[in-house]
């Protein structure tokens, strides 16, 4: 998270992507960092994927409302 606060992405992808091997349902949901990153680099497919992955983890979790919006955007964007 430091190397995406940084801006400095491709380490950051790198290092939640391994976070997400470990434990895909860490309570940080490094799946939300990385569909940022992804967002970034114009890859909207990567991006909802990432996004998906934690509504299937946490359906109801606390991001939920915020994270439908996000993917309602992305999939409508051309």
């Amino acid at each position: 998270m430091n190397y995406f606060k940084l801006d400095q992405l491709d380490q950051a992808e790198q290092y939640l992507l391994a976070a997400k091997r470990l434990d895909p349902a860490q309570y940080y949901q490094p799946q939300i960092f990385l569909a940022d990153i992804y967002t970034r680099r114009g890859n909207r497919r990567a991006a909802i994927r990432e996004l998906q992955d934690v509504l299937a983890l946490r359906p109801d979790g606390p991001l939920s409302d915020s994270i439908r919006h996000n993917l309602a955007q992305l999939s409508a964007a051309p």
